[in-house]
């Protein structure tokens, strides 16, 4: 009986220990490096300006060619370790000329016949293509990989602000009109090149800065200003598939939208509010920052809150510049002068 009971026992030991020795470690999950880029203008220490981007608040400084005096960041991509920003180089005879940086090589971009001045306000990467809208001359304009497309406008004027792609449908926003902020435009966005006014009811004034695209809806985010634009009221605005939307603000004397992101069917725009106090709104609800100033950009992560903007106020004016995760502030690096989008990357 002794004996069958030590049995027992060795025989259970022994299944325990061969399914311990049988069990496979489960794999180590690799980390995730989630790094935060900003892009803008910054003083350099020799008190020059220049095109720059952040990375997680630390600086780099772009080189511009030396027979230029000056130079402009407005927004930054990623792809994989490749970092592309876009801006401008300024001419000793002020003449702006579009330039988009890779990886801190400066290229300038083709200059239509006859043109002599341009600007590049934002950049996509989708697959080996890259995307740049903004400027030539007067008319709004986007290059892919490099090739210069004006696009068609029925007034002298027009701008490209943000451009998003889907698929193989190139979407554009901007403003279009007479050229003067005391003169009628309108808001305005073209999908392949062909060109959609935007209603906004009551408007003389009104301008597209912000277009995403997601599940075949078109969101755009702007102003609608019912006297010239910069000195009437200014409405924070978005359309959905042309559909016009008024924010409601805690003052509609003045509002703006300048990003607008989609995620998981939420609705984010970020802009300013009252005296250029920077909010953003999910799906219409306000939440103003306190002591900021206008917030340029949105990007958002999970249930992260990414705002690019003043991060700090003295007398009603910006004294620092920076950004916001989940409403806390984190400060730029050196001497910001100003700042455009802000995107997360993860490695």
């Amino acid at each position: 009986m002794r004996f069958n009971y030590i049995l027992f026992c060795f025989l259970i030991l022994s299944a325990v220990i061969s399914c311990k020795k049988s069990q496979t470690p489960a794999p180590k999950q690799p980390l995730v490096q989630t790094d935060v880029y900003v892009a803008g203008t910054a003083l350099t220490d020799g008190g020059k300006i220049t095109a720059a981007y952040w990375k997680n608040g630390s600086i780099n400084t772009l080189t511009h060619p030396a027979n230029f005096i000056a130079a402009g960041g407005f927004a930054v991509a990623v792809s994989a370790n490749d970092v592309y920003v876009v801006g401008h180089v300024q001419a000793t005879d002020s003449h702006m000329i579009a330039t988009y940086w890779k990886n801190n090589i400066a290229t300038q971009l083709q200059l239509p016949s006859g043109e002599t001045v341009s600007d590049a306000r934002a950049i996509v990467l989708k697959g080996n293509d890259v995307y740049i809208c903004g400027f030539v001359g007067s008319n709004a304009a986007y290059w892919k990989n490099g090739i210069a497309t004006v696009l068609p406008a029925s007034s002298p004027y027009s701008m490209a602000n943000a451009i998003f792609v889907d698929g193989d449908d190139i979407y554009i926003a901007g403003t279009m009109g007479a050229g003067s902020y005391s003169d009628p435009n309108v808001a305005i966005y073209w999908k392949n090149g062909m060109p959609n006014v935007l209603q906004a009811p009551g408007s003389n004034y009104a301008s597209a800065s912000t277009i995403a695209v997601s599940s075949g809806n078109i969101y755009i985010g702007g102003f609608n200003s019912v006297f010239d634009g910069y000195s009437g009221n200014k409405l924070a605005v978005y359309w959905k598939n042309g559909v016009y939307n008024a924010l409601t603000t805690s003052n509609e004397a003045q509002s703006q939208v300048n990003s607008i992101v989609i995620n998981n069917e939420d609705i984010y725009c970020a802009g300013y509010t009252g005296s250029f106090k920077a909010v953003y709104w999910k799906n219409g609800n306000e939440t103003i920052i306190p002591n900021s100033a206008e917030a340029s950009a949105i990007s958002v992560d999970g249930t992260d809150i990414y705002m690019a903007g003043g991060i700090s106020v003295h007398n009603g004016v910006a004294s620092a510049l920076g950004y916001w995760k989940n409403g806390t502030a984190i400060p730029l690096e050196g001497n910001p002068m100003f700042i455009g989008n802000i995107i997360v990357a993860k490695n």
